[in-house]
């Protein structure tokens, strides 16, 4: 009987991808305190990808904040919460929550509203992500831009709509 070598735990990150997260934050923050936004925001969200970080994660919020996408930068926000609270990290929860409070006032929200006698296998898509059934009539924050509604089901033509939401 011979035994595989143990292969290293996949939720650890490995040292290289370490570096690598280390070094796309440092030049992420380096590049949002130019005000160079649209180059920060890649190189954190990558470095986030590389290592999952809660400190990341904020300065991704805050970088998606200032580059005006407010929906982005809310739902980051408050995933960075959940992190803090478990972590017990008092000083990034309150950051959070102030910059969730701040940013809920400029959000911008649509609300998809479907007939009750709507065909069964209705199918509703939002910028290609399908809409179940219970988001229809709940308000989706929306970051800044064009968005493209759309509305399927068997034996009807299609239907859709583009919705553009202007910078708060």
């Amino acid at each position: 009987l011979a035994l595989a070598a143990a292969e290293p735990a996949a939720a650890e990150p490995i040292a290289a991808e370490r570096t690598l997260a280390e070094a796309l934050f440092r030049e992420g923050k380096r590049l949002m305190s130019e005000g160079r936004h649209a180059e920060a925001c890649p190189k954190l969200a990558e470095s986030l990808l590389l290592e999952r970080a809660g400190g990341t994660l904020l300065n991704l919020a805050l970088c998606h904040e200032q580059e005006g996408k407010l929906a982005t930068a809310w739902a980051e926000f408050a995933e960075a919460l959940g992190l803090a609270r478990r972590d017990g990290r008092r000083e990034r929860e309150q950051f959070a929550l102030d910059h969730i409070a701040a940013v809920e006032k400029r959000l911008s929200f649509i609300t998809v509203v479907v007939d009750p006698g709507a065909p069964f296998d209705l199918e509703v898509r939002l910028d290609g992500v399908r809409l179940g059934r219970p988001t229809w009539s709940t308000s989706v924050p929306l970051d800044p831009g064009t968005h493209k509604l759309q509305a399927a089901a068997s034996g009807h033509r299609p239907w859709e709509a583009v919705v553009t939401v202007r910078d708060a």
